[in-house]
């Protein structure tokens, strides 16, 4: 059973997750201006999408998220990290990810919330994957080259071609 008392997330909604708070604790309801209504979070802006997928609390989200989306990799628990990066310079660009996290086995995964049409969505998708690929190498002889996995989550509520949808799997062949 998961943390939160459901047996199965999917049956409730990612947007019924309650909000959790110290004032009010987890499910519990708010008096607003007499009538008592259930706390629930939003997940299609920032904050909520953070505070749902991108909290120790509610790993069992992601972790369930990511499973239903890479079934076969068996995703038991992840850990968070930095939700920044920082450029090779200074006056490099910087990289701000809604989500970033890392599986038992050392791949990480970037997901990000987009609901405003943002033209160039799919070249920033590009340069973060590669700012998360590049900080795995290392200086010196020792290195050797194993690059984990990095995936890059992008959940839209636009189009980038009316009528098409895309699934884009880059992978490198020996030829």
């Amino acid at each position: 059973m998961a943390a939160n008392g459901y047996d199965d997330l999917s049956a409730y909604g990612w947007s019924r997750a309650l909000l959790e708070d110290e004032r009010t604790g987890f499910g519990d309801e708010v008096d607003v201006e007499g009538d008592a209504l259930p706390r629930y979070i939003d997940p299609l802006n920032d904050w909520g999408f953070k505070r749902l997928f991108g909290t120790e609390m509610n790993k069992e989200f992601l972790v369930a998220f990511l499973t239903e989306i890479f079934p076969d990799k068996r995703i038991k628990d992840i850990t968070y990290l930095p939700t920044e990066q920082l450029g090779l310079a200074a006056g490099d660009r910087n990289a701000r990810f809604d989500v970033m996290c890392r599986d038992e086995s050392g791949e990480k995964f970037i997901v990000e919330i987009q609901l405003a049409y943002q033209k160039h969505f799919r070249e920033r998708a590009l340069y973060y994957s590669g700012m998360v690929m590049h900080s795995q190498g290392m200086k010196g002889k020792k290195w050797d080259y194993n690059i984990k996995g990095v995936y890059f989550i992008g959940l839209q509520n636009f189009s980038f071609r009316a009528g098409k949808r895309r699934r884009v799997d880059p992978k490198i062949f020996d030829t």
